[in-house]
């Protein structure tokens, strides 16, 4: 059973699909700040609330240690995830909602940023991405990249100027990643805006994804 939750304008000819972690409890601040932010434009927003952060969101299997535990990101159901967010969420919203300007714009944040930016490869039917601190750090990213073709239109890309500034040999090499990533899209033709904020990953979440979102719904 997927759990989505509605908000704004549901006939409206921007969806964005937000995929939410159980952990991400501020999606009402979300909605709050775009609707004075963004009170000029129609817009609804398509809240999926993800279950299985780590086995949804992580685009291919890996082992990536983290602290003092061994986090397994085996038999990632990303694929699946991906499938039921475009054969089932949207067309059923479009069924009760036809609207056939519309487009969709896909967005997350760190894990849930990455595997909006690897859905981007795997499928046209979002015309935009944001992808707030997205995990470009993933193992394998980066070579995916360099031999795939990204399919959006316009992607949007943030990171915290903090982000970088660990001891984890995978996760302190996300600045440069993030701009590679840029430099990647841009050559591919892709229209890119990356942004820096200030502080750590987990500093005014609400804040930076709001960002994003306005940046794409004048897009």
């Amino acid at each position: 059973m997927i759990n989505v939750k509605t908000y704004g304008n549901p006939s409206a000819d921007i969806a964005i699909i937000r995929l939410l972690g159980a952990h991400e409890s501020n999606i009402d601040g979300e909605i709050e700040l775009l609707s004075k932010e963004a009170s000029n434009r129609a817009w609804c927003v398509l809240a999926v609330e993800i279950e299985n952060w780590e086995y949804e969101m992580s685009p291919w299997p890996t082992h990536i240690k983290t602290s003092n535990d061994m986090s397994e990101y085996d038999n990632t159901g990303a694929g699946e995830k991906l499938n039921s967010i475009t054969e089932r969420i949207i067309p059923e919203y479009e069924a009760e909602y036809p609207n056939s300007e519309r487009v969709y714009i896909l967005a997350g944040y760190s894990l849930a940023g990455l595997f909006s930016l690897w859905a981007s490869y795997q499928t046209d039917k979002f015309n935009g991405i944001m992808a707030a601190s997205p995990s470009v750090w993933y193992p394998g990213w980066m070579e995916y990249i360099k031999e795939n073709d990204c399919k959006a239109n316009i992607v949007y890309l943030s990171l915290g100027n903090k982000e970088h500034k660990t001891r984890h040999p995978l996760m302190s090499g996300v600045a440069d990643n993030i701009r590679k990533q840029k430099e990647v899209l841009a050559n591919q033709g892709i229209e890119t805006i990356y942004e820096e904020n200030k502080g750590n990953h987990f500093k005014d979440v609400t804040e930076r994804m709001v960002k994003g979102y306005r940046y794409l719904l004048e897009k």
